[in-house]
C-alpha cells in the first residue's frame, strides 16, 4: 500500500532504520480504517493479532491510554513491531492519534443535536461538527474521563446549547469512555504496525 522510504542505519551492529517524521505523521493521523485495513493485508495470520488482547483488555478495565502505554508497547513488540518503533508511535500515538476520543465528541454533539432539534444537513453543518470534534478531542487527556468536562462545555458552548445540558453529555462520556479508550490503543496498535510496513518493507513481519 505504501513504497518503502530509505531509512539511515543507525551505528551498530545489527543496524535498524531510523523512523521518519513523515511515517509518524502519515500513520498517527490517517483514517482508523486505513490502519486496519493495512494491518489486516500486512499480518499472515489472526495469530499476531492475538497478542493485541492484553492491550485492549487493559484500556477496557482502566479507561486511560496512559496506563495502558506499557502493556500496549510490550503487545506490539509481540506482534512483530521494532521496538523504537513501539515505543514512539504508542508514546505519540497516545496524545495525538485519538480515534475512540473523535468518535464518542461525534456521538456527543449529534445526541445534542438531535435533542435540540437543529439542522446540520447542509455542508456547512456537516463542517463544523467535525470541526467542533477536532477541536474538543484536543482537550481530552488520556486519563479516565480526562479534559471531558472542558471538552462537553466547548461543545454546548460552540452549539449554542443551554449549560443544563451539560449533566447529560457527562453521563454520556461515561458510558462511551472504555470503548472509546479501547479504540485509541488498538489504533495506536494499528499504526505502529503501519509505521514498520513504510520502514522496513512489506515484508516487515519477516525480519
Amino acid at each position: 500500500m505504501f513504497p518503502p522510504l530509505s531509512a539511515t542505519p543507525l551505528a551498530s551492529t545489527n543496524p535498524k532504520p531510523v523512523i521518519s517524521l513523515t511515517s509518524l505523521i502519515t500513520c498517527n493521523f490517517c483514517p482508523p480504517a486505513l490502519a486496519r485495513t493495512t494491518v489486516l493485508v500486512t499480518s499472515p495470520s489472526s495469530s499476531a493479532l492475538a497478542a493485541g488482547w492484553a492491550a485492549t483488555a487493559t484500556a477496557l478495565g482502566t479507561c486511560s491510554s496512559a496506563a495502558s502505554i506499557p502493556v500496549n508497547i510490550e503487545c506490539s513488540k509481540k506482534i512483530g513491531v521494532p521496538e523504537d518503533v513501539a515505543e514512539t508511535a504508542i508514546t505519540l500515538g497516545t496524545s495525538f492519534h485519538k480515534d475512540g476520543s473523535i468518535i464518542g465528541s461525534v456521538f456527543k454533539i449529534m445526541f445534542l443535536v438531535c435533542l435540540f432539534g437543529m439542522n446540520v444537513s447542509t455542508g456547512t453543518g456537516i463542517l463544523g461538527v467535525l470541526a467542533i470534534a477536532l477541536i474538543s478531542t484536543l482537550l481530552v487527556t488520556a486519563v479516565p474521563i480526562g479534559g471531558g468536562t472542558i471538552s462537553e462545555m466547548l461543545i454546548i458552548t460552540m452549539l449554542g446549547c443551554p449549560t443544563a445540558a451539560l449533566p447529560i453529555l457527562t453521563i454520556i462520556a461515561t458510558i462511551i469512555d472504555a470503548p472509546a479508550t479501547m479504540l485509541n490503543v488498538v489504533g495506536d496498535t494499528a499504526s505502529s504496525m503501519m509505521i514498520s510496513k513504510i520502514v522496513d518493507g512489506k515484508n516487515w513481519l519477516k525480519k
